[in-house]
């Protein structure tokens, strides 16, 4: 099968063999031209097979693991990353958080939706893109979003991003670019050919340095919703 989709406001070609995936990115169909095209080898399945942390996932499933990550590694040459967070819009501005996988990045974006309601839309629960550019960062929805399949195809600026951690009170505090970097680093992903890898590490450099950045120590009150955004929503305002 082969259809032509539209991601980050980039248009791509996707040659897959699951009916599978035409259900996982429903939405993002389009009729523009592509940009550049995409295609899924057995051995392809096979690399995302042995990169798993859990074992038992289809070769359907695998296959959108494989696509995205060739979407991916062309994208950062278009100046667009992903970047692992929870990203939500409050206002037609987005608001990032991210942290190790268990830490509560997902759960803290539901306090948001249960304190700010229809205000908030979640752009996307685990894997977003992001546009990093001299004028700002932008945000996009993309299906790859998460066991709660979390997500809208949609896009905002970004206003901030949390670093979050869990603690028994709710506290935030501005975060330098030079502390952030790891985490940065961490969350993004970084093509394995070299090009590649060096293009994303220049973006995550543009990315700390455009982008205000918190760390929130948080439990998983309503109040800890209501602490990070009275910060957030202030900056670039």
């Amino acid at each position: 099968m082969k259809n032509t989709y539209k991601f980050a406001d980039i248009c791509v070609t996707i040659d897959y063999t699951s009916d599978y995936f035409t259900r996982f990115a429903s939405g993002y169909e389009t009729e523009e031209p592509a940009s550049f095209s995409v295609a899924v080898a057995p051995s392809d399945i096979a690399a995302e097979r042995a990169r798993a942390l859990e074992d038992g996932h289809s070769d359907p499933y695998l296959e959108t693991l494989a696509i995205y990550r060739k979407i991916c590694s062309a994208l950062v040459f278009r100046d667009i990353l992903l970047f692992h967070c929870s990203a939500l819009a409050v206002d037609g501005r987005a608001y990032l958080f991210a942290a190790p996988s268990g830490t509560g990045k997902s759960t803290h974006a539901r306090l948001w939706r249960d304190v700010y309601g229809d205000r908030v839309t979640m752009i996307n629960d685990d894997k977003p893109l992001l546009r990093v550019t001299d004028n700002g960062v932008t945000v996009f929805g993309t299906p790859w979003n998460g066991k709660h399949r979390l997500s809208a195809n949609i896009s905002a600026p970004a206003a901030g991003l949390c670093i979050l951690q869990r603690g028994a009170n709710n506290r935030i505090e501005p975060l330098r670019a030079v502390d952030a970097l790891p985490r940065l680093i961490a969350q993004t992903y970084r093509p394995e050919e070299s090009a590649g890898a060096v293009r994303s590490l220049e973006l995550v450099l543009k990315l700390a340095k455009l982008l205000p950045m918190w760390r929130l120590e948080c439990n998983m009150d309503l109040e800890a919703a209501r602490v990070a955004y009275e910060t957030m929503k202030g900056s670039g305002s």
